[in-house]
């Protein structure tokens, strides 16, 4: 009986030419199948949950992204460490990239020694650097940033997971010397929701989440986590105002990465499609819609920032490992 094996077809070294076998070491390199890129719809994982400004902006760009890379991009949030873990061990062909917070990230490897390593990322670049702004509960009865200074009595600070309104809030209980109680919400809107129920005495988030609250007189805008004052908030203090310039590096980098090992031309092409998203006027249409910081960096304009963020932040490595166990 013949059988399929009976004709199948083995190559030889003998019997193919020298082109021959170049073409087929072409066709089955692993640079050559990335070369092909995208070949097919771009996952874009979230780490974080919906209804935030990682969300919101991933999805509000994600439509002009599509168009500059000529496929469908598919924004999927898978919230905490396993969105980072399906980043990381994806496989490196720019099919898979995710929005991350290196800042909360890099805290995390730093306390809790996850699965994946986030060195060993492809950093493409950040989206924009948002302005986080700590609030105070009306019922707190903080007015100030002043009256965190030194102050004895616990202050109830609203989390969700380590993140980077965490680290800010650590860095500052630790410089000003108060101490803190982390309250862990599920969600964003958990958190918000129980701030301005009081439940919590001070949280931090970007601009726009509070400005509702605070016109509502729900919230009491305390510090505003960068360098310089914020025309959303203006008679909010900076950290220049209160003496902490130097934790201006500890802001929040709405940042995008692909998996460890991504070929450099695969990278090229996803930093050029993010480039031209981000000056695309929709986008920037939309980024003034939604009172979203315009700073966005790309490729090596970007690496200096990850590279000082994972330098600096070890050094607070005590502070952060003496607060995640609280």
């Amino acid at each position: 009986m013949t059988t399929l094996q009976d004709h199948r077809w083995t190559p030889t070294i003998q019997g193919c030419s020298a082109a021959l076998l170049f073409a087929l070491a072409a066709i089955w390199s692993p640079t050559a199948a990335f070369a092909q890129f995208p070949n097919g719809p771009v996952r874009w994982i979230l780490p974080e949950p919906t209804g935030g400004n990682f969300d919101a902006l991933a999805r509000g760009i994600a439509p002009v992204l599509a168009k500059n890379l000529k496929v469908p991009v598919v924004v999927q949030n898978i919230p905490g460490p396993e969105g980072v873990n399906q980043v990381y061990r994806a496989k490196p062909d720019g099919q898979t990239i995710g929005m991350l917070d290196p800042m909360g990230e890099l805290a995390r490897e730093i306390v809790m020694k996850p699965d994946f390593n986030v060195h060993e990322m492809t950093w493409l670049g950040r989206i924009n650097a948002g302005t986080n702004l700590v609030v105070a509960s009306k019922k707190s009865g903080i007015t100030s940033f002043d009256e965190l200074k030194g102050r004895k009595t616990p202050v109830r600070i609203g989390i969700f997971g380590l993140s980077s309104p965490f680290v800010q809030l650590i860095m500052l209980s630790s410089a000003a010397k108060f101490p803190i109680v982390p309250v862990n919400y599920r969600t964003i809107g958990e958190l918000i929701f129980g701030h301005v129920r009081g439940d919590t005495d001070l949280s931090s988030l970007g601009v726009n989440a509070w400005l509702k609250h605070i016109e509502a007189g729900n919230a009491v805008p305390i510090l505003m986590v960068g360098a310089e004052r914020d025309a959303r908030s203006p008679n909010t203090p900076s950290l220049n105002d209160v003496g902490l310039g130097q934790y201006g590096i500890f802001t929040i980098h709405r940042a995008v990465s692909a998996p460890p090992g991504v070929p450099a031309d695969v990278r090229d092409k996803l930093v050029a499609a993010f480039r031209a998203t981000m000056t695309d006027p929709t986008t920037i249409a939309f980024l003034e819609r939604a009172k979203f910081e315009s700073n966005s960096l790309w490729g090596s304009d970007f690496d200096p920032i990850a590279k000082g963020l994972g330098a600096a932040l070890p050094e607070h490595a005590d502070v952060l490992k003496q607060a995640v166990t609280q």
